[in-house]
Order: C-alpha cells, then sequence, then structure tokens
C-alpha cells in the first residue's frame, strides 16, 4: 500500500468511462481533408460532426486530437490549405463564419507544434458555451503541475505531451466578451484543454477575425519510469515550449 500511495502523489491514472456529446460522434474517424508528416508526429485534418480536428499519431503511436473549428448548427468544411513557414494554413467554412488554423509542425530538436486558431463571424455571434479543444485518444495518466496540462498516454501506444496555451493571444476575445480567462485550461480525461468562458453580454463582431485559441504541444516518446523522471521530463517540454512562444 505504501507503494501504491506514494504513486499518487506524482501522478494519476486515467480512463476513458464516459464522454461528453461535444466530442461525438468521434475525433480519430473520418477520411483526412489534409494531413503532414513531420520529424515529431504525423497530423492529419478530419472533420466529424460539427468539429474539425487535427489528429497527432506521436512516435510512440499514441494519438490525441486537437479542436480547430466547431459549429454547433453545421458541419464545418475546409475551404482552402495552403503552405505557410514550416507548415500550413487551413481556412473552414461554417455556418457560423470562416475558421482559419494557423499550424507550425514539430520539427527538429524538440520543435512543438503550435496551432493557432481564429473565427471571423458572419453574424454578430454570442458566446454562451464552447468546447474544450484537446481529446486524448486512449488510457493515461495525469501529471499535477503549477501550469500546463503534462499527460501521457499509456494504451494504445506510449507517449506523453506538454499542452499549453498563450493566454495572452486570446485577450481580444475576452476584451469583446467581457470574459475572464482565469481557469481556462483544464479538463476531465479525455477532454482537455482549453475551455472558452461562456459570456451572456459580450459578442464577436461580424466580419472581424479573434483569436480562440494559440495552443502550444511539445512531445517525448516514451512514459516517465519515476518522479524524478517526470519532472525532468516537464522542465524540459516547458524550456521547449518557452522558446517557441
Amino acid at each position: 500500500m505504501g507503494g501504491y500511495a506514494a504513486d499518487m502523489l506524482w501522478y494519476e491514472e486515467r480512463h476513458t468511462v464516459a464522454v461528453s456529446p461535444w466530442m461525438l460522434p468521434g475525433t480519430g474517424g473520418g477520411t483526412p481533408c489534409w494531413q503532414a508528416a513531420s520529424p515529431g508526429a504525423q497530423v492529419a485534418a478530419v472533420i466529424s460532426g460539427a468539429s474539425a480536428w487535427l489528429v497527432v499519431t506521436l512516435p510512440g503511436r499514441s494519438r490525441i486530437a486537437l479542436r480547430v473549428a466547431y459549429c454547433p448548427r453545421g458541419h464545418p468544411r475546409l475551404a482552402a490549405a495552403d503552405r505557410a513557414g514550416d507548415g500550413a494554413r487551413l481556412q473552414f467554412e461554417s455556418a457560423i463564419g470562416v475558421f482559419r488554423a494557423e499550424i507550425g509542425l514539430p520539427g527538429p530538436e524538440g520543435r512543438p507544434l503550435h496551432v493557432t486558431t481564429a473565427l471571423k463571424p458572419h453574424v454578430p455571434l454570442a458566446m454562451p458555451f464552447w468546447p474544450r479543444d484537446l481529446a486524448v485518444l486512449g488510457q493515461g495518466r495525469v501529471y499535477p503541475r503549477p501550469s500546463g496540462l503534462h499527460f501521457s498516454v499509456t494504451d494504445p501506444g506510449r507517449d506523453s505531451v506538454l499542452y499549453a496555451q498563450n493566454l495572452g493571444a486570446l485577450g481580444d476575445y475576452a476584451r469583446r466578451t467581457g470574459t475572464d480567462l482565469t481557469g481556462a485550461v483544464g479538463g476531465v480525461w479525455p477532454e482537455l484543454g482549453l475551455a472558452l468562458p461562456g459570456s451572456a453580454d459580450g459578442y464577436l463582431e461580424p466580419g472581424r477575425e479573434t483569436v480562440l485559441s494559440d495552443a502550444y504541444l511539445a512531445f517525448a516518446a516514451g512514459v516517465p519510469d519515476g518522479e524524478e523522471a517526470a519532472a525532468a521530463q516537464f522542465l524540459s517540454l516547458e524550456a521547449l515550449i518557452t522558446a517557441a512562444v
């Protein structure tokens, strides 16, 4: 029992028991409408139900998915895909507006995946609710940290991830909706990441693009085998993200 208690101090096991309606009909299925390979991951855009996802397959064969468009009353559609720097620019048309996803692919020496998502609404758009943007496609463990989301996927595959949001890039959203971004990053396995705070009074202006997410994800193959290894991995991944911001 002593060993079990010590383990629980530095990580928490997570198993997918149930999912919310905003994760259905699924995040990993469907035919990719865009895909790219890099030294750190394979990335594919998949439209599933009301959302467009970037499904990321890591070197250890685990998968995560990042939501880059969401339209509750209609399917997003990929309208354009262009090269941009070390990645791509994807544009999704939807009933509520045009989503733009700027993707910086993972690269040599651990360069993180960087995805900025923005929305240009067709009409004045109130934001009473927005689902979390990160789905983990498997079982794993979470490591309590003072910042970011540090976790490992243990089945299927074995990889570790540090997710962080550049909340400063979302200042325009906060001002226009009159919301506070404190505590916006979190979640319950398997639905993690950013959930934009809802607003009863503010709204996004039509024809004006607003950043909804500025996510950085750093990856490491394998799963830490102890508390010191997990702490060292966190510091290493955090340094990679800090250098990229």
